[in-house]
């Protein structure tokens, strides 16, 4: 019944999100401005956060090199499906995947268009790693920012991978909406976790007030 419920609104709320997406891009922008200055600023947590990204490009190129990055980062996708069914209280049956043939989710109920187009926005090993850390209270910055440079490095690849015009969860909620909503709410995911590398959760919250506060700015 939720579920339903859920996926009537999501439904009526799709086109809407997209253009508030695309009207976000702007004040987004400004955000990750204020981030990357902030950053220069604090070049103890910055410097590990690009070595985790140069590191996994590193390990990526000679592991994995220009082939599609195999069964894990399949197995990531599908979870990260599962994760946005669970959230808007859909029921998983399954998952399966594969090296080479890519993977299949079976949801209970039917699903809706931000269960098909979140793994391509939302860095799930990244935010998992990230409320793990604080969760623990992590306090060792330099630890941090190299694992969190690292999996941020292995969503933008995986994505990477996965935006082509086969690609059937794009066919499925449309290139268009696609174009319109994707951009937006990958600056602001992460916004958020490079926010969190470099001034931990209050940086986080502070991302996103910034970026509510540019908006109002542009419409006065």
């Amino acid at each position: 019944m939720i579920a339903s419920i859920l996926d009537r609104l999501l439904a009526v709320a799709k086109w809407p999100l997209g253009l508030m997406s695309l009207i976000f891009l702007i004040p987004l922008a400004l955000g990750w401005r204020d981030l990357f200055f902030d950053a220069l600023e604090s070049l103890e947590t910055l410097v590990p956060l690009s070595l985790g990204c140069l590191g996994y490009l590193v390990i990526s190129r000679l592991v994995v090199g220009k082939k599609r990055q195999g069964w894990f980062s399949t197995l990531e996708h599908e979870l990260t499906h599962a994760f946005f069914a669970l959230i808007t209280f859909h029921k998983v049956a399954g998952i399966k995947t594969t090296a080479t043939a890519g993977g299949v989710i079976h949801i209970i109920g039917g699903s809706n268009w931000l269960i098909v187009i979140s793994p391509y926005f939302f860095p799930t090993l990244s935010f998992s790693l990230m409320l793990l850390l604080i969760l623990v209270g992590a306090q060792n910055q330099v630890a941090a920012g190299l694992m969190l440079g690292f999996t941020m490095a292995y969503h933008l690849i995986s994505t990477k991978h996965e935006l082509h015009k086969h690609q059937t969860d794009l066919i499925e909620v449309g290139f268009l909406y696609s174009f319109l909503f994707l951009p937006g709410a990958n600056l602001f995911s992460y916004g958020i976790l490079f926010a969190y590398s470099v001034g931990g959760l209050p940086a986080s919250m502070d991302y996103m007030g910034d970026v509510i506060s540019f908006y109002y700015s542009m419409l006065q």
